[in-house]
This record gives structure tokens, C-alpha cells and sequence, in this order.
């Protein structure tokens, strides 16, 4: 496709959405493989079927509001657009998204809209209550990579809104490392999940996600800052209630407790002992000297549980 096709397909995509009009939406994919995702659902709805119900529910949502396109950053094969949305009374305010189109033969193969779900559906974008958890973790597990003693971890990186994360420089505290892409999105919910039940409201460990972007395309690395800035305040929010939950009073640095890196080089993962790409998220722990004690992956909840088993065995008292 020309630059000037994809742009002329992302004003249709634009145009229908608006209308909230579904058939036009699903008739701008491709038939075989359309996949589409946004943060009012987790994961990736893949599938004409799957995506016509995710989109049905977004326009539904959208009922009454005033959608206006305001930028289109595009090239042959990729689109952003970035729009937002007037929303009608009660909850009058602006929506400010953005959406990421991948094209195929004149097509939509895959749409990811981001914007802030936790001020646009009530409860949506939440997640469950982190609770405490039910039953003990399990004894000291044994990591999946065998690690050597060795020198503390050179861990730095800028996150989502320009700051400098240096491992070495944080006072002392545990670090809980999730290594997540976009292909195990799921599994890294579930992983985050897992660890917030153990681990939040304790301000003796910072919560790390490391985000693969080694396939972002460099005329987008602005829009992927902008959607990891929108996970990271969801985040944060989540482990300042946790602390209310427990009755602690909130630490004066509790914005950074929670850090979201994004990683589009692969140096990262590496210094973590993660080889990209990920076949399933991963939790690495480092203790309060900044030394990696263990690396833990695989199926289901297990490596949060263990990792977080690992981290009450290395926090004093």
C-alpha cells in the first residue's frame, strides 16, 4: 500500500467508528485474520466473530459521545491515530485515545486502541481486588536459570514519563521483575495479578514490568510511551489502594514503587537472564544489593507464586 492509502484507510476506520457503525468497522479488516484489542477487555479478540463483539461493546460505550480525529501519523504498511472522545452527561469529560493500525492487502489486520479505561467504564480496566493471599506460597522454590554470584545488575532505563530507573539507586529495596510482550499479554496479566496478592502494599519491594518493544516501529515509540503511561497509572492506583487495604499508611515515594520499562533493544531482558521473543512471562527477583537471585517461567500463576515466595525469604524479619 502508498502512504496515501493507509492514511485514506485509517480515516474510514475513523469515520465508522464515529458513526458506531460495527459492520463498516469489521468490513475494513481482513477476513482471515483480523484481530483487534483495547483496554475495556484483556488479551486480543482474534476472529471476525471475536472482534465484531469487541467492537460492538466499544461503540455501544461510546454511545452519544463526540468522536474528532486530531492526528494520523502513517507510512505504507502502519497507521496512529490519535482521537478523542467528547462523553455525554454523567461522566462528562474527555476520552483521549489513540489507536495503532497494522495493514494487509488494503486492509486492517490488527487494531490496538489504548486510552484509560478506569475513567471511561466503570470497572472496566480494574482488574479483581488484590487481596491477601489465601494460603501461604509455597517453600523456597528452586529459579529456572541457574545463576552464578556475581557483581550487582547495570539495570537502567527511562521510563514512561522520562525517568531514569537505576537499579542500583533504590535505597535498598527488593525488586519484583515482570517480563512481558504484547504476544503474552494474557499470561503477564495474570502474572501481575498473581504478584499484587503477595507482594502489594509492601513498600520494601518495587514492582518492575519490563515491556518488550522491539518491534515497535520507531515513528510510534512516542504513541507506546503514551499507552505505558496509561498501564503504569492503572498500576499505581492498584497498589496505593492495596496499602489503604492493609491499614499502612502510604509511603512518601509510592509513585516509585511501580516502574513500567519499555525494552526496544532486547538489552533489558538480557540483563535479567530473558531471552526475547518471550514463549511465556517471566518474573525475575533481585535482592537489596541489586544481585539477580532467580528467574522463574512458565504455565499459569506458579513463577509470581514463586517469585513472590522467593522475595518474603529475602526480606528481613
Amino acid at each position: 500500500m502508498r502512504r496515501e492509502d493507509t492514511i485514506r484507510l485509517t480515516h474510514a476506520y475513523l469515520a465508522a467508528l464515529s458513526r458506531r457503525d460495527v459492520p463498516a468497522l469489521l468490513d475494513l479488516f481482513v477476513a482471515d485474520t483480523p484481530a483487534y484489542s483495547d483496554p475495556c477487555r484483556t488479551g486480543v479478540s482474534s476472529g471476525s466473530a471475536a472482534v465484531r463483539e469487541h467492537l460492538q461493546a466499544l461503540c455501544d460505550a461510546l454511545q452519544g459521545a463526540a468522536l474528532t480525529p486530531l492526528d494520523i501519523l502513517a507510512d505504507h504498511e502502519a497507521a496512529c491515530a490519535r482521537w478523542v472522545a467528547e462523553l455525554p452527561a454523567p461522566r462528562s469529560h474527555t476520552l483521549d485515545a489513540v489507536t495503532l493500525l497494522r495493514t494487509r492487502a488494503g486492509k486492517v489486520e490488527e487494531a490496538r486502541t489504548y486510552f484509560d479505561a478506569s475513567l471511561f467504564f466503570p470497572g472496566a480496566g480494574e482488574g479483581p481486588e488484590l487481596h491477601a493471599a489465601q494460603t501461604p506460597p509455597p517453600a523456597l522454590p528452586t529459579p529456572d536459570v541457574a545463576l552464578p554470584p556475581g557483581k550487582p545488575l547495570d539495570l537502567r532505563a527511562e521510563d514512561s514519563r522520562g525517568k531514569t530507573f537505576d537499579l542500583r539507586a533504590q535505597g535498598g529495596r527488593l525488586s519484583c521483575i515482570l517480563c512481558a510482550s504484547r504476544g503474552v499479554q494474557d499470561h503477564a496479566q495474570l502474572l501481575a495479578e498473581t504478584l499484587g496478592e503477595h507482594l502489594a502494599g509492601d513498600e520494601r519491594v518495587l514492582l518492575v514490568t519490563l515491556l518488550d518493544g522491539t518491534d515497535v516501529p520507531r515513528m510510534l515509540l512516542p504513541v507506546a510511551r503514551s499507552a505505558i503511561a496509561t498501564l503504569r497509572s492503572h498500576a499505581v492506583r492498584q497498589f496505593q489502594a492495596a496499602f489503604k487495604r492493609h491499614g499502612k499508611p502510604l509511603p512518601p515515594d509510592v509513585e516509585d514503587l511501580i516502574w513500567f520499562l519499555p525494552d526496544y533493544d532486547g538489552r533489558l531482558f538480557a540483563a535479567v537472564g530473558v531471552g526475547l521473543p518471550l514463549k511465556s512471562a517471566a518474573v525475575a527477583v533481585v535482592d537489596a544489593q541489586g544481585r539477580l537471585q532467580g528467574v522463574f517461567s512458565g504455565p499459569g500463576a506458579r513463577p509470581a507464586h514463586d517469585a513472590a515466595a522467593l522475595c518474603q525469604r529475602l526480606l528481613p524479619g
